[in-house]
């Protein structure tokens, strides 16, 4: 059983084995400690399976926590120190140039959202940011693996466009940018980026990707009452919207939309311009002559209620309705 212990501690290595000292007393693994008990990680030591509630613990170079389940509190690891496979529940952490956190979960703690924070020259990987935490990774600092879920936050260097994953109403942030796993009008994205202002989407190299003045970034895109400008040879697939934000999407000659969820939309498809098999939730659309829809889904939103203008000489082919839409309807039986 658990020793619980209060004062001052250090952790240190004694031939091999890492125990707890304090004054003349010496304590083995494992420990769990009272709230506000202090811990120091020395160089050797491997603190693992450790517990407690606003504990102060620092770890210097060459120590490493494992394992251990935290509650409130503060963290400080120095250059050479190393986090690893800890669950951090509202733990105010801090990560010195040089220090490591290798797959560490940072949730919120009982009192609320609390953040921490990697400065330049730390490394994160393969965190995981849940349940109302927060996690910045400040310039200089390398991130990679990062996930943020179930309404956790990170903020990573201005110009990181991969490397992360925001998924079930996670959030990360890049800069200005914005990566959300966003759930808003029914439709599920991940890592989706989370487009504001005006942007086009083009043809790199075989790739379409999505550029305004400063910024290139990759599917899926979540429209935030965005103007979008789909050029010729872009393929844009797996397009949502935030729900009620009204943007606006131009389709260009050779432009294509096809596979996307879009919400209370203007809707402009110019001559050779294309839509296939979208839902359209009270968008107002209008098809120029030699534009074309084929197996969209037209239906209305909540009370908007948007008309579908199909210019002479445009083709609209196998126009489906909720119900019918392939997405909606049971599997088969074997």
């Amino acid at each position: 059983m658990a020793t619980t212990l209060s004062g001052t501690w250090s952790a240190v290595n004694i031939s091999g084995q890492t125990v707890y000292q304090s004054g003349t007393t010496t304590v083995g693994q494992p420990a769990s400690f009272a709230a506000n008990a202090s811990i120091t990680v020395t160089n050797g030591a491997t603190v693992t399976s450790l517990s407690g509630t606003s504990l102060t613990i620092t770890v210097q170079a060459g120590g490493v926590v494992t394992d251990a389940t935290l509650t409130a509190g503060t963290l400080r690891v120095a250059s050479g120190g190393i986090l690893s496979g800890n669950i951090l529940s509202g733990v105010a952490t801090t990560l010195s140039s040089g220090a490591q956190s290798i797959n560490d979960t940072y949730l919120k703690g009982a009192a609320g959202g609390t953040w921490s924070y990697a400065l330049n020259g730390a490394t994160v990987t393969g965190a995981t940011v849940g349940s109302g935490g927060y996690l910045q990774l400040q310039a200089g600092a390398t991130g990679s693996n990062i996930t943020a879920a179930d309404g956790g936050s990170a903020s990573l260097a201005a110009g990181t466009t991969n490397g992360f994953h925001a998924v079930n109403g996670g959030y990360l942030q890049s800069g200005t940018m914005v990566f959300s796993g966003y759930a808003g009008n029914g439709t599920t994205v991940s890592t989706g980026a989370i487009l504001n202002g005006v942007w086009s989407a083009v043809n790199v190299n075989g790739k379409t990707v999505y550029q305004n003045a400063t910024t290139t970034v990759s599917d899926p895109v979540i429209l935030n009452g965005a103007t979008l400008y789909v050029a010729s040879g872009a393929v844009v697939s797996g397009l949502t919207c935030i729900s009620n934000t009204i943007p606006t999407i131009s389709i260009y000659s050779g432009g294509t939309v096809l596979d996307s969820h879009i919400t209370r939309t203007y809707v402009r498809v110019d001559n050779g311009g294309v839509l296939s098999d979208n839902q359209l939730d009270g968008c107002d659309v209008t098809l120029s002559t030699g534009a074309r829809s084929t197996d969209d889904t037209y239906s209305w939103y909540g009370f908007a209620v948007q008309s579908v203008k199909v210019a002479s000489g445009a083709t609209i082919t196998n126009v489906m309705s909720p119900a019918t839409r392939p997405s909606a309807q049971p599997p088969e039986q074997p």
